[in-house]
């Protein structure tokens, strides 16, 4: 029966050591890393996930493996050392956050809809309408797409429904 390698580490800190375990030539990463955890190491690690490297030799990091793969041929094709790296809940968690990049943002406030803005202090009943018209038409769930489109267009707009009423 073939032999690999194994180490297991958790954090840069190394749990487990062996010269060699034995392996039958169409065990998948996945049953082989559940044995060696199941035999080796205490219950709190069963059921951890893990990434595991193939490497010629014991001080190489090595390539990473899809643990679906057959532990044998892994050590065929890559070495016969392979070092699991245990990943807490904690981290696996951490890295389900979503992220929001600077486009999500972008395309969002593209989406937001504005009104024009004028003067809060209006000299005369026209300047007064417009800001009536412009804040009727916000209350009312209306506006532009884009605050470049709101004070090009929407300004125009407002201005010239206010001079015709």
């Amino acid at each position: 029966m073939p032999i690999i390698h194994v180490r297991v580490s958790y954090n840069s800190e190394i749990l487990k050591d062996w010269e060699g375990l034995p392996v039958e030539k169409e065990t998948k990463i996945k049953d082989f890393f559940e044995d060696i955890s199941i035999l080796y190491l205490s219950s709190n690690w069963w059921e951890t996930d893990f990434e595991v490297r193939f490497s010629p030799s014991k001080a190489l990091v090595g390539k990473k493996i899809s643990a679906q793969c057959i532990a044998w041929e892994a050590a065929c094709q890559y070495g016969i050392y392979a070092h699991f790296y245990l990943i807490s809940q904690e981290t696996i968690e951490s890295n389900r956050i979503p992220i929001i990049n600077a486009f999500d943002i972008l395309r969002a406030s593209s989406n937001d809809l504005f009104v024009p803005e004028f003067n809060d202090s209006p000299r005369n009943a026209l300047e007064k309408l417009r800001i009536d018209l412009s804040n009727w038409i916000k209350n009312n769930g209306g506006g532009w797409k884009g605050k470049e489109a709101a004070h090009n267009i929407g300004k125009k707009f407002v201005t010239d429904l206010a001079s015709a009423l």
